[in-house]
């Protein structure tokens, strides 16, 4: 069984000479997939997320790598994808 994938649209946010790129979720996605991308966003503004990761800000954009187990992780948000389109 697949689903529709979740559009996922972006914000853009200046800081100094770093532009942001956002994603944004709409308000029918999953709940576990809306959590885990505020958390990513949340700890991209504010430089660090509960896991103990933190944001390295260069001329390539923002550079944040989460602990696999975090929520906020490339791992995890793949997992609740993968979950969704099966």
């Amino acid at each position: 069984m697949t689903s529709d994938p979740v559009p996922i649209r972006f914000q853009t946010i200046s800081r100094g000479d770093v532009l942001l790129v956002l994603p944004t979720v709409p308000d029918d996605a999953p709940e576990a997939l809306k959590a885990a991308i505020a958390k990513r966003n949340g700890a991209t503004l504010s430089g660090r997320c509960d896991c103990g990761a933190t944001v390295i800000l260069g001329r390539q954009g923002a550079i944040i790598e989460h602990e696999d187990a975090c929520e906020a992780s490339d791992v995890a948000i793949a997992a609740i994808v993968g979950r969704r389109l099966r």
